[in-house]
């Protein structure tokens, strides 16, 4: 799909995921400015129970004149473009539209329509809007190119995590405003939530066998559950964390891996499977567990291990939800079971004299995506051949 296969439509939205980042501000702003540019009036738009209010985000959004709206409703647009996020998702509001394209950079989560640019090997969906605009001949401001610049910063690590040559291309061409992009950096924290990463940090778990710390984080935006995870793995005896935060409405969920065998997107699938929605890259990942699932995860849980359910009330007396301290213990159990059922194989160690080799091979799919034909022992048993 190009940027300009949207211009057959006429009332169109760009959609980000529910509690945007930069990145995802950065990619909605950039295909945003295309549609306005080429005479359309889009609109940029997120949904979700919270309101951007993480201190660089708000001020991204002003210094940069990001004209993005928080909506609880959509009148059946035309057109509706998801940004780093993929329709249906769990991480995304569902709105009904006539047509949908999605511009991602995760993995693949359920069925993509017909309009899609969809690259799970870059580091930012900024990078894959940057590379579209390009491919248009569209001359990036000043602004848009701070923004993008900005999404790939964010969503890389700091460049740290970048692979690809495109992300290695935006970092170096964009015309970005670096005293701006300072101001950004050095403003990733409130006060509050300095407070709120310090009490997590004094309370974390670690578990020695996995090398896992378990955290658990007072009410804060998603984006901080973020920064929390990045800190706790750079920590020497941790190599994976997952941490959670109970809001009014479920859990909320990150979770980090820094080694290869352990995923922790598939760790937030498995986590999350059935009761909630996770997922994300290889290193990183976030997920959400809506509390009615939760609440009856957790009686099912007491249940099969005999136990006395634990429970809350909230302050007016009108709501009960499992406590803090019982909501941990199912999500301990959750993660124990995936990594205990997780079998690992090492290429260097495995036999394969009993099996038949086939020859490699490429064949080009008609989604445009290469399958791969035939399989040989490999490092770990992950995805799928439409992997």
């Amino acid at each position: 799909m190009k940027l300009s296969d949207l211009l057959q439509f006429d009332n169109i939205i760009v959609q980000c995921h529910d509690n945007p980042d930069a990145d995802a501000l950065a990619s909605g702003f950039g295909v945003y400015e295309y549609l306005r540019l080429n005479g359309k009036s889009p609109r940029l738009v997120y949904g979700g129970k919270n309101i951007i209010h993480k201190s660089n985000l708000v001020l991204m959004v002003d210094s940069l004149g990001i004209p993005i709206e928080h909506v609880d409703f959509l009148d059946n647009p035309q057109l509706l473009v998801t940004v780093d996020c993929q329709y249906g998702g769990g991480n995304v509001t569902f709105f009904k539209a006539e047509n949908v394209a999605v511009i991602d950079h995760h993995r693949v989560s359920g069925e993509l329509p017909a309009m899609n640019r969809v690259m799970s090997y870059m580091g930012s969906c900024a990078t894959i809007v940057w590379d579209m605009l390009r491919e248009e001949g569209v001359e990036i401001n000043r602004n848009l190119a701070t923004a993008l610049y900005y999404g790939l910063y964010t969503d890389t690590g700091e460049f740290t995590e970048i692979t690809h040559s495109l992300d290695r291309d935006l970092r170096d061409e964009a015309d970005f405003d670096n005293t701006i992009v300072a101001k950004f950096r050095n403003a990733n924290m409130s006060l509050e939530e300095l407070d709120i990463a310090a009490t997590a940090l004094l309370g974390r778990d670690y578990i020695e066998e996995y090398r896992l710390a378990i955290v658990k984080a007072g009410a804060c935006d998603p984006n901080v559950l973020g920064i929390i995870s990045d800190f706790v793995l750079e920590v020497d005896a941790i190599d994976i964390c997952m941490v959670f935060s109970v809001i009014k409405n479920g859990v909320k969920l990150s979770f980090r891996s820094c080694i290869k065998e352990v995923s922790a997107s598939e760790m937030a699938q498995e986590v999350c499977r059935d009761i909630g929605s996770g997922g994300g890259h290889y290193y990183k990942a976030g997920g959400f567990i809506p509390m009615d699932l939760l609440i009856d995860s957790y009686n099912v849980y007491c249940r099969e291990k005999d136990l006395t359910p634990r429970f809350q009330y909230s302050s007016d007396g009108t709501h009960k939800r499992p406590s803090d301290s019982a909501i941990k213990s199912l999500l301990e159990e959750r993660i124990f079971d995936y990594l205990n059922d997780t079998k690992i194989i090492y290429g260097e160690d495995f036999d394969t004299s009993g099996f038949k080799k086939v020859d490699y091979k490429k064949t080009p799919d008609t989604d445009g995506i290469y399958h791969c034909k035939g399989y040989t022992a490999c490092g770990l048993l992950h995805g799928s051949a439409d992997s």
